[in-house]
């Protein structure tokens, strides 16, 4: 799957909530910025859903996650607070089941999907030794 803008990436985001356990590195913030609604409904679907959420988190990121995002998921949420040298970036990673997705949030606004055993294994070695690193 892969496609240009906001629509485009929101159905990335709506297909990677069927998993048991979705992998993220990225922005909330930005995510709030361009719809904070849309976030809102994706989180109460995972909620729905039971999917665990492992966030990596830019540092201005942090009260939506510490606040809204544990709020809602509550036991089924754990993030890890990025360093503040890597500020707020515009892109996300998701990692779930055999998926990787690959996502801009900033203009030109894009997401694509690579469905990969082998790459989707990669991708979450790379995400777990970031989250053990970080404390």
């Amino acid at each position: 799957m892969r496609g240009e803008g906001f629509e485009q990436v929101k159905e990335i985001y709506w297909q990677a909530t069927n998993t048991n356990k979705l992998l993220a590195l990225g922005s909330t913030n930005q995510l709030t910025k361009r719809d904070a609604g849309f976030f809102l409904q994706w989180e109460k679907t995972m909620k729905e859903k039971n999917v665990i959420l492992e966030d990596l988190i830019t540092s201005p990121s942090e009260n939506i996650g510490t606040k809204e995002t544990k709020r809602i998921l509550g036991g089924l949420y754990d993030f890890r607070l990025l360093p503040k040298k890597y500020s707020d970036f515009p892109t996300d990673i998701l990692v779930w089941n055999d998926n990787i997705a690959l996502i801009t949030l900033d203009e030109p606004i894009f997401g694509t999907v690579i469905s990969s055993p082998l790459l989707a294994r990669t991708f979450r070695y790379i995400l777990e030794m970031i989250r053990e690193g970080i404390h």
